[in-house]
């Protein structure tokens, strides 16, 4: 993949503030960005807007992040997980994410798997 195809980045997590954070970050990058705060949301925001590349929490209200990977595999989206059970890390991993951050992390850190992942 080149810059010009990697557009939209979908962020799944119940910490809106998060998501704000990230948001602000990652477009000044120029992705557009759209969050979700639970899996109903992010199913409707993944078929709607097909992101390139999707950062996931695990701990959601609805249910484990981790099962939104058979639907972000059927997309072909790129994905991080982002959580603090890093005791998941292995499994994500296992399941196709190209990265696993644990919580709490730096900006720096998400950028730097972003563009060494996704980034030819």
């Amino acid at each position: 993949m080149n810059r010009q195809t990697l557009q939209t980045i979908l962020i799944i997590d119940d910490e809106e503030e998060l998501c704000i954070l990230l948001t602000y970050a990652l477009s000044r990058l120029g992705y557009n960005i759209e969050y979700a705060l639970n899996l109903e949301d992010a199913g409707e925001k993944l078929e709607q807007y097909q992101p390139d590349i999707v950062l996931l929490d695990i701990n959601l209200p609805d249910g484990s992040g981790l099962d939104m990977i058979p639907s972000l595999k059927k997309q072909r989206a790129a994905f991080m997980v982002i959580s603090a059970y890093e005791d998941k890390k292995d499994q994500a991993l296992r399941e196709g994410a190209f990265a696993f951050v644990k919580k709490p992390f730096d900006m720096q850190t998400i950028t730097k798997s972003i563009v060494d992942n996704c980034i030819n």
